[in-house]
C-alpha cells in the first residue's frame, strides 16, 4: 500500500455514564497501541477484556510514540521531538 493511498481514521469513543462524561482514544501504528482516557476504570477495563482476547503489553507510562518525546507534569502533558 502506497502512502498516497492510506486514509488515517481517527475515532473518539464518549460515553454517558451517569452524570459525567469519559473518553477513550486509541491511536494504532503498526504494532504500536496507545489508549487514552480521561477514566482509569475504562482504560483499565478496554486492557482487561482485549487482554482476554491476545497477548499484549502494558508499559504503563508512555515516553515516546512515533519519535515523540511525552513527559507528564502537573499542567498536563509536554510532547517534544528532537
Amino acid at each position: 500500500m502506497s502512502m498516497a493511498s492510506f486514509i488515517p481514521t481517527q475515532i473518539i469513543l464518549s460515553l454517558p455514564t451517569g452524570k459525567r462524561m469519559f473518553f477513550v482514544a486509541l491511536l494504532v501504528y503498526v504494532d504500536d497501541i496507545v489508549l487514552a482516557s480521561n477514566d482509569s476504570h475504562a482504560c483499565n477495563e478496554f486492557k482487561r477484556y482485549h487482554h482476554s482476547c491476545f497477548s499484549i503489553k502494558d508499559l504503563v507510562s508512555l515516553k515516546y510514540f512515533l519519535g515523540i518525546e511525552v513527559a507528564c507534569g502537573p499542567k498536563g502533558l509536554f510532547l517534544s521531538q528532537r
